[in-house]
């Protein structure tokens, strides 16, 4: 619909799930669209927020495509080398989340949020980092054990969570 064209035939789709794993929505979702069915609209909505995930991912999340101001012929070059970048890094953060390895990476719990803090995306490109930073301070974490051991055991479960990680990678 737009005020060119005028309003043609449509439905107003309201959802709400209210109770969801013991959380509440705070609002419902109205929707305007000129699809059949409720369940349809709800699905297009849904895909619409994954598709604004992987923009927030290509611009402020992760590549920060929009500070290269390169020219059309260079950015074009740079979005298939992106691309592939991109999946990797979801493939691996999909890896680490499915080993249950993520609560390494990042805060995996965050007061009264309801859906994911990362996506794969971002767990997959801080995971390298992650790693990279365990591997620096490893040396350091140990000769401080040995001054108080009372910590000994988050130790090697950072150090066997690195191991596995490493597999993955």
């Amino acid at each position: 619909m737009t005020k060119q064209a005028g309003v043609g035939l449509f439905n107003v789709a309201s959802y709400w799930k209210r109770v969801y794993r013991g959380h509440c929505q705070k609002s419902a979702w109205f929707l305007l669209t000129n699809l059949p069915s409720l369940s349809a609209a709800v699905q297009a909505y849904q895909h619409r927020m994954g598709i604004e995930a992987f923009f927030r991912d290509y611009k402020s999340g992760g590549y920060q495509v929009e500070s290269t101001r390169l020219n059309p012929e260079r950015l074009s070059g740079l979005f298939v080398l992106l691309a592939l970048a991109y999946t990797s890094a979801v493939i691996q953060g999909y890896e680490v989340r499915s080993q249950g390895l993520s609560s390494y990476i990042f805060r995996a719990k965050e007061g009264r949020r309801m859906r994911r803090r990362h996506s794969d995306f971002w767990i997959g490109l801080y995971a390298q980092t992650w790693l990279e930073g365990m591997d620096l301070a490893t040396d350091w974490v140990e000769s401080w054990m040995q001054l108080s051991g009372n910590k000994q055991l988050y130790l090697q479960q950072g150090l066997h969570a690195a191991s596995l990680l490493q597999s993955l990678f």
